[in-house]
């Protein structure tokens, strides 16, 4: 992955964490590409109820609004990226199909880019695909 997608995505990551911990419904994140697609994939997941993207002076920005329960606090309680291996190349930690399942993350929600698009580690694995973990839902 490029330099500004690790970017984009650690203040994606950070922007959702941010609002889950502030117990805030609404949060705002850097515009990327893939940003916008792991928000509208965690939207079909039921996690996000709505996103939408907006223009500001040089850049762009997503906002992100989380289902809440009756409390109205997030239904998430946090979002992470799994540690990455030191010989890996990658700022994302790379999985077989096989260990995806096996994966200490398996019991979790657990997403994954793979060749075929992002998806679940349970999807991935069931399709044979590995890929690379880009967060976790717990």
């Amino acid at each position: 992955m490029s330099g500004f997608v690790n970017n984009s995505l650690s203040n994606l990551i950070s922007s959702l964490n941010t609002t889950i911990l502030g117990r805030r419904p609404e949060g705002r994140a850097v515009y990327s590409k893939f940003n916008l697609k792991i928000l509208l994939f965690l939207t079909a997941r039921g996690f996000l109820s709505d996103v939408r993207v907006g223009l500001n002076g040089s850049g762009g920005y997503l906002q992100f609004k989380f289902k809440t329960s009756e409390t109205g606090n997030p239904i998430v309680s946090k979002i992470f990226r799994p540690p990455v291996k030191k010989n890996n190349n990658s700022s994302l930690s790379q999985y077989s199909s096989s260990r995806l399942l096996s994966s200490s993350y398996s019991s979790e929600f657990v997403l994954v880019s793979t060749s075929k698009g992002l998806m679940t580690a349970v999807e991935a694995a069931a399709l044979g695909l590995g890929g690379y973990v880009v967060l976790v839902i717990l």
